[in-house]
């Protein structure tokens, strides 16, 4: 059922913010397909040139790190509880967002990174692995995953959307440094370049 609804996700997104399929249908006049009117006044009817090429008119060309930050909270395991919920790469499923599993602080010794439940968690060890989830849970994780957060709510579905895409992905492996572990840095996954509509 995961594996389903993300894939209607994906969809969704690659329509609305990849393919401006209601722009598109509201220049030629038609009803943008599954849309009340109040999502439909959302979107422009025309394009315009932008550094990223043709982009809806009003909205504006980015880049990740200008939607979302990098949280970084260093934790050290002496200071917290043994049972604080722990998440490392090997719990995170290959592209899938549902994260529904984890274990124990107690059960790793090296310093760690703190999360809080609903923020993205990014694999950045090996990106080609497209380790990406949302936490359900408060808790630490591996210091070989980013925690990112969007700064403002209605940004939640982008930022989600971009970091968990192929896209991304694809950018992430393109730039991580190291042969035998590469490593994806925020500096350059902030650099990758998106739309966005304006902020009101």
């Amino acid at each position: 059922m995961n594996e389903t609804l993300e894939e209607m996700a994906r969809a969704l997104f690659k329509s609305w913010f990849v393919d401006f399929d209601p722009v598109h249908a509201k220049m030629e006049g038609r009803q943008p397909y599954g849309m009340d009117e109040e999502t439909v006044a959302l979107f422009p009817d025309s394009f315009e040139d932008s550094a990223l090429g043709k982009i809806p008119k009003g909205w504006k060309a980015g880049s990740l790190g200008s939607i979302a930050d990098n949280l970084r909270r260093g934790v050290n395991p002496t200071e917290i509880s043994t049972s604080t919920p722990y998440i490392g790469l090997e719990h995170m499923p290959r592209r899938s967002i549902a994260l529904s599993e984890w274990g124990e602080a107690g059960q790793v010794g090296s310093n760690k990174s703190g999360f809080r439940r609903g923020e993205i968690l990014f694999g950045k060890l090996r990106p080609y692995f497209h380790k990406v989830g949302v936490a359900a849970i408060d808790g630490v994780c591996s210091t070989d995953i980013l925690v990112v957060m969007p700064r403002l709510p209605l940004w939640y579905g982008p930022a989600l959307c971009h970091l968990s895409s192929d896209e991304l992905a694809n950018y992430a492996d393109a730039t991580s440094t190291g042969t035998k572990m590469p490593r994806a840095k925020w500096s350059d996954l902030a650099l990758f370049q998106l739309q966005s509509p304006q902020r009101e």
